[in-house]
């Protein structure tokens, strides 16, 4: 009886001793779909912006609505300026605040914001790195949820 109490004695040492000197795992989390930094490193081009609402085609709101090519800049400091051509002159001039991952923004692209007669729009970023900077917002309008993707490219 003694020799089995004091095997499971050594068992259960082992057993706390090999089981609290296991490797963290703190360096194993994922890494940010959002590069803040990349926001005022390029010119940004829109280049996708669709509207899907259930129950209804999608729409292309550049195909649609836009008149040409879109260019945004931001500066890192929370100011932003618009252009219709590369590296043109600014055309509209505002604010902007990234907030983790979101960016409430004072032109609002967002067909939503324009409808429901609002200045400013947040939008979540999806992807945010050298090349693409994506942008979804998402409400219910008269009980249907409608969502807006935007993407732009880096010039």
């Amino acid at each position: 009886m003694l020799k089995k109490s004091y095997l499971l004695t050594i068992l259960a040492a082992f057993t706390l001793v090999f089981s609290s000197c296991s490797k963290d795992d703190d360096g194993d989390e994922p890494k940010s779909r959002v590069d803040v930094s990349q926001l005022e490193k390029h010119e940004w081009k829109v280049t996708e912006h669709i509207v899907k609402a259930a129950g209804q085609d999608d729409y292309d709101v550049m195909e649609e609505d836009y008149g040409g090519d879109i260019f945004v800049k931001f500066d890192g400091d929370g100011e932003f300026s618009v252009t219709t051509e590369s590296d043109g002159d600014s055309e509209f001039d505002g604010s902007y605040d990234v907030n983790d991952d979101e960016i409430d923004w004072n032109f609002p692209l967002s067909v939503m914001a324009q409808l429901n007669g609002e200045d400013n729009a947040t939008y979540t970023i999806e992807q945010l790195n050298a090349n693409t900077f994506e942008l979804t917002t998402s409400e219910t309008m008269q009980g249907v949820k409608v969502t807006e993707n935007i993407t732009f490219k880096a010039q």
